[in-house]
């Protein structure tokens, strides 16, 4: 039998792929019986209505300083994204005391980075949902993100990650929670270290990747919580499927592109170089007016798990979510990373033969992508790998493992 129903507050931030495994849970312990609330950018409102869960906006629109960006993988961007989080930050510890009131818990995300202190203020349980192992750092995950360097400067990575903390995280945080009239965070104690709080829910699959085996912070690993998207494919994209042999799809989710006309047409040369038709998620980066051709197709919001079980192959960016979709989906992918943990799953994939070596976004260009489409097409093992991940993903119910974990420890 279920507990008592609870009040729970989801508090999330970032684009929709981040924010979806949430959503995800969210609607599980709603289902469950529990009083959810949802918590997020406010261009999310009409969307999670949608599912008939209440949302609660948080911050600034996250779309909207997202179009600003020219590329993701810039250091101009990098930096454009530190100064903008450390304003949210402030406005997280402004709004979040007044949103989480009368809590039985809350839990939190990679980028809400004053709910721990904020919770711990107010005396609510708190719980961080992880959409990556490397936020548990370990010995094999010393550092967050490795941006394909090798693993032995993982050390000092976290040494370099741990000062820069200090200077553009950590004081800032300790300076609020002192306004909360709570203690400043232990020396050794990072912002990361912080948010983790004392238990992690792992919301990833094991199949691509495992928490390192000496982890700092207790954690529960589910596998990915998939959200039941709502939609379906469009009569012109399903006749376009079904005119000849499965297409590749192609799409960076809410990676900013501002070059991404030019990119286009080597992506569609090497595509075509290997005969293959594509479908071109657009995004927010193209004029969805993009006239269609025989052997490309331009689309739009376009759900992922509905798709991915009709194409050939899966090029994308590396976010988790689009990540496990296209595992989930039995599909090889081929990984275009660009930031953050993308370099880690770009490795996952690799490493456990879903797909060919990742391209770094800053290094895309046609015979780089025309290599790797070539060699999901001349060698099947991909296909068979990750049908067989798939078959694993299939089998195991994470969202009810997710739900059991929080009402077993939290509630």
């Amino acid at each position: 039998m279920p507990p008592q129903s609870k009040k729970i507050l989801v508090v999330t931030y970032g684009s929709r792929g981040d924010i979806q495994p949430f959503l995800a849970l969210a609607l599980a312990l709603k289902e469950r019986g529990h009083q959810v609330i949802f918590t997020g950018p406010p261009e999310n409102a009409s969307w999670i209505n949608s599912y008939h869960c209440p949302f609660h906006p948080l911050g600034s629109d996250m779309d909207m300083f997202s179009k600003k960006i020219e590329n993701a993988h810039s250091l101009h961007s990098g930096i454009a994204f530190i100064k903008f989080m450390r304003q949210e930050i402030a406005s997280q510890f402004l709004q979040l005391p007044q949103i989480i009131k009368g809590a039985d818990l809350v839990i939190g995300a990679p980028l809400t980075l004053a709910l721990p202190s904020v919770a711990e203020s107010m005396k609510i349980p708190y719980l961080f949902m992880a959409l990556c192992p490397q936020m548990i750092p370990s010995s094999i995950h010393p550092f967050v993100y490795n941006f394909n360097l090798p693993s032995w400067m993982g050390r000092p990575l976290y040494y370099m990650g741990k000062i820069s903390d200090k200077f553009f995280l950590k004081r800032f945080i300790n300076k609020k929670r002192s306004s909360l009239g709570l203690n400043k965070l232990a020396l050794d104690e990072t912002s990361l270290m912080h948010l983790l709080g004392s238990k992690v829910l792992m919301a990833t699959d094991r199949i691509l990747g495992q928490v390192g085996p000496d982890p700092v912070r207790e954690s529960f690993q589910t596998g990915y919580l998939h959200l039941k998207q709502q939609g379906e494919i469009d009569a012109d994209l399903k006749e376009f499927i079904e005119a000849g042999e499965p297409p590749i799809y192609i799409g960076f989710g809410s990676m900013p592109n501002k070059s991404l006309e030019t990119s286009l047409n080597f992506v569609l040369q090497a595509a075509r170089s290997q005969g293959q038709r594509v479908i071109y998620s657009v995004g927010s980066n193209l004029d969805n007016s993009s006239p269609h051709s025989q052997d490309c197709f331009f689309a739009n919001n376009i759900p992922h798990d509905h798709l991915f079980p009709l194409v050939k192959a899966v090029i994308h960016h590396g976010g988790a979510g689009t990540t496990a979709t296209a595992a989930k989906a039995g599909v090889p992918q081929i990984i275009i990373s660009h930031i953050l943990d993308q370099f880690y799953w770009a490795s996952c994939v690799y490493k456990a033969g879903l797909g060919p070596k990742s391209i770094y976004r800053g290094l895309l260009n046609a015979k780089r992508l025309t290599t790797a489409i070539n060699e999901i097409n001349v060698r099947d093992i991909y296909q068979r790998n990750a049908q067989k991940a798939a078959a694993i993903i299939k089998a195991q119910d994470s969202l009810e493992m997710a739900v059991q974990f929080i009402e077993t420890k939290f509630l």
